[in-house]
């Protein structure tokens, strides 16, 4: 049933063209509807979307309705993209998805919030990962700068309490973040281009006109490609570091206000490996970096406390 309804383009033109209406229920339950045939004709959708002119800006004003459509939104979009074409993603990305997220993650109070928090993360990794476009826009549009406060704990004195589960799922929401915007390895052939290259590959065991010429322009292509990822992986790398996120990964993993949760703590280890690889500047950073190893002190002892920081140097 939902392979023949989603088959003609028409029907899902209609369900989009439902989400003007003025009625709740009738918005909640199209997105609802949307959400199912994602799930399983996720390409027929993306199609439809895609050749509607409004069809993504309508699914954006649906991350502006009230708590209940926008949550059926953000789980509708993290489908469509996790599964969707670079030229969605980017779509997606430059109608303000990106805006909307951290406005939902800052009303819900970004780690200690809830699993929405989680949510608008993960729509922000799937529209990120192996996306240099995306990843430059992410960037110019400053919200390199806000990703340190989304790794960071509110506490003021060490405690032995294992942080909450859904705390913990969001910061290592928000860690793979900053992996996919530094990592080496997330710079590498996203999907596609694996898919491609192994179709290219396939074709070469075929003898073909102008096949040598033809691999020659591909592999020019490739490599561009690469080096534009490799560049904007080091160009993450430094705005990070300028912002903060060096001091608020090492806050995050080590001393006595580090998170309780080895999990989050192993992951805030790799961020930092991956935020200083093949980067000499931020190296530099992290070897002159202080780490506080005690609990923050009252103002009779600050003394006592300056005895208790290290410099990594």
């Amino acid at each position: 049933n939902a392979e023949a309804l989603a088959r003609n383009p028409a029907n899902v033109e209609l369900l989009l063209s439902l989400l003007d209406e003025s009625d709740f229920y009738i918005r909640y339950h199209t997105v609802q509807l949307l959400t199912a045939l994602s799930a399983t004709n996720a390409h027929q959708v993306q199609e439809a979307i895609m050749s509607n002119p409004m069809g993504v800006g309508r699914l954006m004003d649906m991350m502006l309705e009230r708590e209940v459509i926008r949550n059926e939104t953000l789980l509708l979009l993290i489908s469509l993209v996790s599964q969707g074409s670079e030229d969605l993603r980017k779509i997606v990305a430059f109608e303000g998805a990106f805006e909307r997220c951290f406005n939902i993650i800052r009303e819900e109070g970004a780690s200690d919030g809830g699993i929405i928090v989680q949510d608008c993360l993960e729509l922000c990794n799937n529209l990120l990962r192996g996306s240099p476009s995306n990843q430059s826009f992410f960037r110019e549009s400053s919200f390199l700068q806000q990703m340190p406060a989304m790794v960071s704990l509110k506490v003021h004195a060490p405690s032995r309490t294992p942080l909450p589960a859904q705390k913990a799922a969001n910061l290592l929401c928000a860690l793979e973040t900053v992996t996919l915007l530094v990592s080496a390895s997330s710079a590498k052939a996203t999907p596609e281009n694996k898919n491609s290259n192994s179709n290219n590959n396939n074709a070469s065991n075929t003898p073909r006109k102008g096949a040598g010429e033809a691999d020659s322009v591909a592999a020019e292509i490739a490599a561009r490609e690469a080096a534009a990822k490799e560049q904007c992986r080091v160009n993450n790398q430094t705005v990070l570091a300028q912002v903060g996120m060096m001091d608020a990964l090492l806050r995050l993993c080590l001393g006595e206000l580090a998170a309780h949760s080895v999990p989050v703590r192993v992951f805030a280890l790799r961020c930092l490996g991956d935020l200083v690889a093949n980067h000499r500047d931020n190296q530099d950073l992290l070897m002159a970096a202080a780490v506080d190893v005690a609990a923050p002190p009252d103002d009779t002892n600050s003394s006592n406390y300056q005895s208790n920081s290290f410099n990594n140097r």
